[in-house]
């Protein structure tokens, strides 16, 4: 780090990415506690396992429409105020969810929940690289990714204790977790609202010093010029690039049908494994996330200190499918060891989520980022309803293994398919290895 960055006064760090993590934190919130509502939902409106899948997975149905032309506009627009509407509207929705009273309702405000919450994420991507220069990007991605283990790791005990203890108003338990859970984001995007300006040089000097805009302005010139040759292409070239398009399947089966597939199930799996209380579930359910934290921070710094990410999210799709096969082969024998590969295999799976992140935005010319990441997530969000679905039906079949199996699979292809991007030689690499040095 120069000497500069060193006296800067790191209102990106202190201020920005905490907001940015606190933001999507408490957007994820549904998708960490919806797996405790299965259960009540499916007993309230005696539906099966399958349509059960179907209910969460109709969310990134919605999650994936907005994705790309929110990310789009976030680029031309203000992304802050974009992301302020969203978050209020997703928290709206969220609550809703807990009176709903039929299946189509529940259906439908699920749609339109993934509908707002699908454009927050890459108009996130937008703020993260407006204010973080490449080769601080993976660290900031990782921080920021950290919603996902944080969110499970806070909200999987109480949801568990809500789902077992809260019978108030005539209303079943699981209501309950919708209802409280769509509070917190909309006092967030009023401090957001508030604390993050769209870029650096819209600080005001009280929050940016002149030293830290000074050092962000003089890394992001450089970046552009590094850039250049990115840039001149149009932004459906971009998109074309064989490359991006390989490294969004490999996001589509490894980041998005494997990984939601296992956390979206991941205390329905303990459940039917173990046989545990929901409070105990709860309690468990929490000790993968931990994992997943540690691994995830220490991967975003490994990514920008050998910058090398498509190698490191290859080699963290592999563990985790052979650690999903490995729980398959225990699971009958002994939950404890099963545990332990499940657990292995949703962290470093989870983790390589924030690598892709700083990837995708270092091969993305900067005035395409949102865009770009839109597209990527988007397609990635249709494994969001693939994953839960196909995994539901297996579980409706009485069979647990062959799910388990399904995923693993899953993150084996997307490993295989980094491997192919890896042999398609353009400038996205060039751009990469540039950035990353």
């Amino acid at each position: 780090m120069s000497t500069l960055s060193k006296k800067a006064s790191n209102y990106r760090w202190k201020i920005v990415i905490p907001m940015l993590f606190l933001l999507y934190l408490t957007a994820y919130i549904d998708r960490a506690n919806i797996s405790f509502t299965l259960s009540g939902l499916q007993e309230t409106f005696a539906v099966s396992s399958t349509v059960v899948g179907f209910i969460t997975g109709v969310f990134f149905l919605g999650y994936v429409i907005l994705m790309a032309p929110t990310g789009y506009f976030a680029n031309k627009f203000s992304p802050k105020r974009i992301v302020v509407i969203l978050a209020v509207l997703t928290g709206v929705f969220s609550s809703l969810q807990g009176f709903v009273q039929n299946i189509e309702t529940i259906i439908v405000v699920r749609f339109l929940l993934g509908l707002v919450e699908g454009g927050i994420y890459p108009t996130l991507g937008v703020l993260i690289v407006n204010w973080f220069p490449g080769k601080e990007r993976g660290r900031a991605s990782s921080a920021f990714y950290l919603y996902i283990p944080i969110a499970s790791i806070i909200m999987s005990p109480i949801a568990g204790y809500i789902v077992e203890n809260f019978h108030f108003l005539g209303l079943e338990s699981w209501r309950w977790v919708f209802i409280i859970q769509g509070l917190p984001i909309i006092f967030i995007a009023a401090l957001f609202y508030f604390l993050v300006p769209d870029r650096p040089e819209l600080a005001s000097s009280r929050q940016v010093n002149n030293l830290e805009r000074e050092y962000l302005l003089t890394e992001f010139e450089k970046e552009d010029k590094t850039k250049k040759v990115q840039s001149n292409k149009s932004f459906r070239q971009n998109v074309l690039n064989k490359r991006f398009i390989l490294l969004t399947l490999a996001y589509l089966t490894g980041g998005s049908i494997a990984n939601y597939g296992v956390t979206l199930w991941l205390p329905n799996i303990i459940e039917k494994a173990s046989g545990f209380s929901y409070t105990t579930i709860g309690v468990l359910s929490t000790i993968p996330w931990i994992l997943t934290a540690i691994t995830m921070l220490y991967c975003g710094y490994l990514g920008d200190k050998i910058g090398k990410k498509p190698l490191l999210i290859m080699l963290l799709y592999t563990f985790a499918g052979i650690g999903l096969a490995a729980s398959v082969l225990m699971i009958d024998h002994s939950f404890w060891i099963a545990f332990i590969c499940i657990t292995f295999a949703k962290a470093v799976g989870s983790a390589s989520s924030a690598v892709f992140l700083s990837l995708i935005s270092d091969i993305a010319p900067k005035d395409m980022v949102g865009g770009m990441t839109g597209i990527w997530n988007s397609v990635g969000g249709l494994g969001g309803f693939i994953g839960p679905f196909v995994f539901g039906a297996f579980v409706s079949m009485g069979s647990l293994s062959t799910g388990l199996i399904f995923l693993a699979i899953c993150y084996i292809i997307g490993a295989i398919l980094i491997v192919a991007s890896k042999k398609k030689s353009n400038q996205f690499e060039t751009i990469n290895t540039k950035v990353a040095n």
